[in-house]
């Protein structure tokens, strides 16, 4: 039994939005030769990942948000077609996907839910948000060199990988080294920059120069690091909050400006994670 089929979720409320859920096996599988095994990685103007995503026979463009627990698709279009039926213990209308084409891996039988989301959940550069139940089930490959994002079944031969810090049931994290201090920071693709808590940087002020006050404060920071790698100066402008829903508010979460530096392989399952 996959991790998914023991997992539960919760829901959002506001705008339509069609919202995956857990079913029993067969899972997933991988696509068929005829299809493309890897696909090309859009950065949107916000600055995230986005890529197609086929549910059944309607394609859509899809943020890829590893910060995100849920998957996430608007009811409108051909989503209106399906039938709809009451389920689950919030007792909302729930539609089935028989098939949902990822990164040349078919995931079968995804019961969606109908929900009501606040406009503002909703990337203003994407239709839909692919989450961790689905991005939770294999190795997740991003070439960023190549604009290349694609899921396979293990790591490719010679890559080991490094031990994947879990945050909470499906956030994960890895080392990060801000100045002379290294943390566990959640590696978040929905996430635009390193986003560090306020109550790390006064702890060390040193690390952090203030560059811009506002409802968000920015900063320059000194010495970013990422997998034994230092990031260059051009990324060096972060933002600062003092929690992050559900996360420890002292962990850092690392962003976009920091994971477009390199190729990563993710693998949520196996705990493992790799910069390549």
């Amino acid at each position: 039994m996959s991790r998914l089929s023991e997992i539960g979720y919760g829901c959002f409320s506001g705008l339509l939005l069609v919202m995956f859920s857990c079913t029993s096996a067969p899972r997933r599988k991988r696509a068929d030769n005829d299809e493309p095994q890897s696909q090309k990685l859009e950065i949107s103007p916000g600055g995230f990942p986005e890529v197609m995503v086929r549910f059944d026979d309607t394609s859509i463009s899809c943020q890829i948000d590893t910060g995100s627990l849920r998957s996430k698709v608007p009811l409108r279009g051909r989503f209106k077609s399906y039938r709809q039926q009451v389920g689950g213990e919030s007792a909302e209308s729930e539609i089935e996907i028989k098939n949902v084409l990822l990164g040349g891996m078919n995931f079968f039988d995804r019961k969606v839910q109908v929900k009501k989301v606040r406009d503002s959940i909703f990337p203003s550069e994407g239709d839909c948000i692919v989450g961790l139940d689905l991005l939770s089930e294999a190795v997740l490959s991003f070439d960023f060199k190549k604009s290349e994002f694609k899921i396979v079944e293990e790591f490719p031969p010679g890559i080991t990988g490094e031990r994947l810090g879990m945050s909470s049931k499906l956030h994960f994290g890895v080392p990060v080294q801000i100045g002379e201090s290294e943390y566990a920071a959640v590696w978040s693709t929905g996430v635009s920059m390193l986003s560090v808590p306020k109550v790390l940087i006064e702890k060390h002020k040193s690390d952090f120069e203030p560059i811009e006050k506002g409802e968000t404060d920015l900063y320059r920071t000194r010495n970013v690091k990422v997998a034994g790698h230092v990031v260059p100066v051009f990324t060096s402008k972060q933002y600062a909050f003092p929690d992050i829903g559900g996360v420890n508010p002292e962990t850092p979460v690392i962003g976009m400006s920091l994971i477009k530096n390199f190729n990563w392989l993710i693998d949520v399952d196996g705990r493992r994670w790799a910069v390549y």
